[in-house]
């Protein structure tokens, strides 16, 4: 075998171990009470080297039968709520992040460190983390509305008015799947909407435009 036949058959391997990854992860997925090294192990040596699929797991585990072992209820219910728990820890660690952020742009905006406190206490300790996120977003757009001169922002609107306008934020996006979504989720969207149409479904007023939002003529 010469060494392209042998890059394509590494390929190839890589590409069936992804396949059948991705199949055990829905089959435990599906029945997490069977989600155990132990029947990992027996499901693929019943494969006998077959390609493991959703399907042939499925078939593999009703023929073993009793051969695969079964978690109790408790401990189904256990692991779950472990997940619940690691999944709500993460949440706060990035909330703290981001409100840390927000405290870094205010400070530098040269608010004081009382006012900021008073914010973080009585606004954005209440935010979930996709409105955090997208008041970064805005602080950051004012902050660079603020270092441009009159003729740059000039500049920019007429180019904005030029550019193809983003599509309308589907119906679907409603503020409760917004605010679900993860930082990564959430600048995605902004990216391909626009983030003051994500924000104006959220209830955020946009950063306003020095020189063009007060009406000051072009």
């Amino acid at each position: 075998m010469n060494s392209l036949e042998q890059d394509r058959a590494a390929l190839a391997a890589q590409e069936r171990n992804a396949r059948e990854g991705q199949a055990l992860y829905q089959f435990f997925k599906k029945h997490p009470e069977l989600d155990m090294q132990a029947n990992e192990n027996l499901l693929r040596q019943h494969h006998h080297g077959e390609e493991i699929t959703l399907e042939t797991l499925e078939e593999s585990a009703a023929y073993l039968g009793d051969r695969i072992a079964s978690k109790s209820y408790e401990a189904v219910e256990r692991a779950k709520q472990h997940e619940a728990e690691r999944v709500e820890e993460s949440r706060k660690q990035e909330k703290g992040r981001l409100v840390a952020e927000i405290a870094g742009r205010l400070k530098g905006a040269g608010v004081s460190a009382l006012a900021i406190e008073g914010e973080i206490r009585n606004r954005y300790a209440h935010m979930n983390n996709a409105e955090l996120q997208a008041k970064i977003d805005s602080l950051d757009e004012a902050a660079r509305l603020r270092s441009m001169t009159h003729s740059e922002l000039r500049k920019e609107a007429r180019a904005n008015h030029a550019q193809p306008q983003a599509p309308d934020l589907p119906a679907e996006y409603i503020p409760q799947r917004i605010k679900a979504m993860t930082a990564p989720e959430l600048r995605k969207l902004m990216e391909r909407y626009g983030a003051n149409k994500v924000n104006e479904r959220l209830g955020v007023q946009p950063a306003r435009k020095p020189g063009i939002s007060f009406g000051v003529k072009l």
